[in-house]
C-alpha cells in the first residue's frame, strides 16, 4: 500500500506539472472544467482525492444488496421474464407492445470484484427508476425498463445461457428489446444506469406535429425526420424504426404526418427523409427505403459537410465505417484560404462521392499526437483518407485542396502502395517510408539516416569485440592456471 501511495503521489505531481505547462492541454482544461482553467488549489484537491483513492484501493467490496427493486433470475425465469418479454416489444410506434416492460439485465459472477461493486449501484438505479415511474415522471415512455440480475456461475444451465449473451466478460449489462440485446458500455454508476435505462427504453420513432417541436429537437441533437403517412407507408415506418435502433445512443428519429406543420418544413413529397440539426446539410432520401440503404444514408448524413476532428468527434468518425477524406493543416492564419478552398471543393464532391469530409488542425497538441500515433506518415499540409483506426491511404504529393477530384480520390483508395493498416508488412513499409522521406528531406536528414545505423552497428561491433576479447583472456588465464597445476 505504501508503494502504491507513493506511485499515486508521483503520478499526480507529474500530472500537475503537465497540466500547468503543456500548452496543448489548455483548451481541453477549459472545455472540461465549468469554472474555467484549473487553479493550483483545484490541482491540490485533485491530488488529495487521488491519495484518498489510493488509500482505499484495497478496501473490500460492498456487501451484496438485498434486492427489492431488481429481480434475481434463474435459467427458467430468464426465458419467461426476459426472452418472452423482449420478443413482445416493437421499435415502431405504430405497433402496441405485448409486454409492459423492457428487461435490463446485469450478468455477474460471484468471484468478480467489479461485479460486487456494480450490484448495489444497479439496485439503486432500479429504485430510482421505479420511484420515478410511480411518480408519473416517465409518462413519455410507454414501456418502462425493468431491472434484473443473474449470477452466471450458479449452475451449468445459467452458464450456457450467459455464454450466449455475454461470453466471458463480466459484469455485462444488456437491454433486451425488439429481438436485440443492446449493450451498455458506460460507467457502472447508479445515476448512469438509471439514465441509460430510460434513454434506451424510449420510443425509437416518435410523431412530431409542430414546427417549433422539430426545431427544438434539432437544436439538441441531429433529428432524423421521415415525412410519411402512417396508414399508407406503414412498411417504410417499420424500417425507419429498425434503423433508429442502430443509432440508439446518439440520435432521435421522428415521423411527420403529411399536412402537419412540421411536415411543411421538410422538402419533397412523401415519403421522404431528411436530417435537421446544427451545421448539417443532409441529402433528402426519397428511396428505396430498404434498411441497408437507409442505414447508409443516415450514417453519412449525421455529419456536417466538413467535420472538424477533435478528441470529442473523432470516435464517431472512426466508427462510422465510411472513408473520411481529411485535410490536415497547421491552423495558422495563412491557411484560411486553403480551408475555404477545401470547403468549396467538398461542396462539389459531396453530392457525387460516398465519403465524409473533415479537417485536422495540427496546432492542437492532442489532435497532433493522435494523428502521429495513429496515422504515422501524415504531416501538414496534406490530404489523406482514413477508414477506422487501423486503415488509411496517404499520398505525399496530395497537399492542396485544389488537387482534389473524384478520380484522384478513387485512385488513392485503389492504390495498394498508398494503403496502410495494422499488419506487420504495412508497419515495415511505414518505417521504410519514414526513413526514405527523412533522408531526402534535407542534408541533415540524409546524415542522420546514414550515421545513426552506422553508429549503432559500430557500437554493437565494439561491444561484441570487447566481449570476445574478455572471453579469450579468461580462457588464457584458465590455461595458465592448468599449466601451473
Amino acid at each position: 500500500k505504501s508503494v502504491s501511495l507513493f506511485q499515486h503521489i508521483l503520478h499526480m505531481v507529474v500530472l500537475t506539472r503537465w497540466l500547468q505547462h503543456d500548452p496543448g492541454r489548455k483548451e481541453m482544461r477549459r472545455d472540461r472544467c465549468s469554472a474555467g482553467s484549473m487553479t493550483g488549489s483545484a490541482l491540490s484537491c485533485l491530488l488529495v482525492a487521488s491519495l484518498l483513492a489510493a488509500g482505499s484501493a484495497g478496501s473490500p467490496p460492498p456487501p451484496r444488496p438485498a434486492f427489492q427493486y431488481a429481480t434475481e433470475l434463474t435459467a427458467e425465469s430468464f426465458v419467461e421474464l426476459v426472452v418472452e418479454a423482449a420478443n413482445g416489444t416493437s421499435a415502431s410506434h405504430e405497433i402496441e407492445p405485448a409486454q409492459d416492460y423492457l428487461p435490463l439485465v446485469l450478468f455477474h459472477v460471484s468471484w468478480c470484484g467489479h461485479c460486487k461493486h456494480a450490484l448495489p449501484e444497479f439496485e439503486e438505479a432500479a429504485r430510482v427508476v421505479s420511484e420515478a415511474a410511480a411518480a408519473g415522471k416517465l409518462a413519455n415512455i410507454p414501456v418502462h425498463p425493468r431491472f434484473f440480475v443473474i449470477e452466471c456461475d450458479s449452475g451449468p444451465e445459467i452458464q450456457e445461457l450467459c455464454a450466449v449473451h455475454t461470453g466471458t466478460s463480466f459484469p455485462a449489462v444488456r437491454l433486451f428489446r425488439d429481438n436485440r440485446a443492446i449493450r451498455f458500455n458506460r460507467p457502472r454508476k447508479s445515476h448512469v444506469f438509471a439514465w441509460w435505462a430510460v434513454h434506451a427504453s424510449r420510443p425509437m420513432v416518435s410523431n412530431i406535429e409542430r414546427a417549433d417541436q422539430l426545431a427544438q429537437a434539432a437544436s439538441e441533437s441531429p433529428a432524423f425526420v421521415l415525412k410519411a403517412h402512417p396508414g399508407v407507408h406503414a412498411s417504410i415506418i417499420k424500417v425507419w424504426g429498425e434503423v433508429a435502433l442502430d443509432f440508439l445512443e446518439g440520435y432521435n428519429f421522428y415521423v411527420a404526418r403529411p399536412g402537419s406543420e412540421a411536415a411543411g418544413t421538410l422538402p419533397g413529397k412523401e415519403p421522404v427523409a431528411t436530417v435537421k440539426g446544427y451545421d448539417l446539410d443532409a441529402f433528402p432520401l426519397t428511396g428505396p427505403f430498404q434498411k441497408d440503404e437507409v442505414v447508409a444514408w443516415a450514417n453519412r448524413n449525421r455529419f456536417p459537410p466538413v467535420s472538424v476532428v477533435t478528441e470529442w468527434s473523432v470516435s464517431d468518425l472512426l466508427q462510422c465505417g465510411i472513408p473520411v477524406v481529411t485535410f490536415v493543416h497547421s491552423g495558422k492564419p495563412e491557411v484560411m484560404g486553403e480551408l475555404l478552398a477545401f470547403q468549396n471543393v467538398v461542396a462539389t464532391l459531396r453530392p457525387v462521392t460516398p465519403y465524409v469530409f473533415a479537417t485536422i488542425n495540427m496546432s492542437v497538441a492532442d489532435t497532433s499526437r493522435f494523428v502521429h500515433d495513429t496515422f504515422t506518415l501524415v504531416e501538414e499540409p496534406s490530404i489523406f483518407i482514413f477508414k477506422g483506426q487501423h486503415q488509411y491511404w496517404e499520398d505525399p504529393t496530395l497537399t492542396s485542396p485544389n488537387m482534389l477530384t473524384k478520380e484522384r480520390l478513387q485512385a488513392l483508395l485503389a492504390s495498394d502502395t498508398a494503403m496502410y493498416d495494422n499488419s506487420w508488412y504495412s508497419s515495415f513499409r511505414e518505417r521504410r517510408t519514414l526513413l526514405s522521406r527523412l533522408a531526402t528531406s534535407s542534408f541533415l536528414g540524409a546524415v542522420i539516416v546514414v550515421a545513426v545505423p552506422s553508429l549503432m552497428a559500430s557500437c554493437c561491433w565494439l561491444t561484441l569485440r570487447e566481449l570476445l576479447r574478455k572471453e579469450v583472456a579468461n580462457e588464457d588465464d584458465a590455461l595458465d592456471v592448468k599449466k601451473e597445476d
